[in-house]
């Protein structure tokens, strides 16, 4: 009987670890539209649709790919998302494929830094839940960046765990339970 609650606790502790370690990549927009101007067709709100149709947790990974001869992202607070406000970003990213780790829980805003996109509705809100989660290391780098230009693999809140990482931590678990 003893070996089947300890049985039962280690299923249990392995469905909350690979719960928590699978996390996704979220390209902003859909595989389609992405993180473009509005046309006069597209509804002024198609971000917020998008995003309301998605389940962002901690550890989750938000992809924006765009020209960014055009555009940009900027992460800003709820009021300058709601006026447009492009002059006091808490954040920037301009490569045209930035990715953004949400690490901890919470409503997080994001808008296009070009003038009047914002208002055209190249805006999005992203609500992230679940505990909060450490930083990503960066990515390995070919050429070191340089001390002028800053690094956007950064968290806006972010990160994801390996599963390296979750199979070890349930070999010893069960190692532990069966000893």
């Amino acid at each position: 009987m003893a070996r089947m609650v300890q049985g039962l606790v280690l299923v249990m502790a392995l469905a909350t670890l690979l719960d928590v370690t699978f996390a996704v990549e979220h390209v902003v927009g859909g595989g389609v539209q992405k993180w473009t101007f509005l046309h006069a067709n597209d509804a002024s709100t198609l971000y917020n649709d998008w995003a309301a149709n998605q389940t962002f947790k901690t550890g989750d990974t938000l992809l924006f790919e765009y020209d960014n001869a055009t555009h940009s992202v900027l992460q800003v607070v709820q009021a300058d998302y709601n006026t447009c406000n492009l002059r006091t970003p808490i954040d920037k990213w301009m490569t045209g494929s930035d990715s953004v780790f949400l690490s901890n829980a919470g409503t997080f805003y994001f808008v296009c830094g070009t003038p009047f996109h914002c208002e055209q509705g190249m805006k999005v809100a992203i609500t992230a839940t679940g505990a909060t989660v450490a930083a990503p290391p960066p990515p390995p780098a070919a050429i070191a960046p340089s001390p002028t230009s800053p690094s956007h693999s950064h968290a806006a809140p972010g990160v994801t765990f390996s599963f390296t990482l979750s199979v070890l931590l349930t070999t010893s678990l069960a190692a532990l339970v069966w000893s």
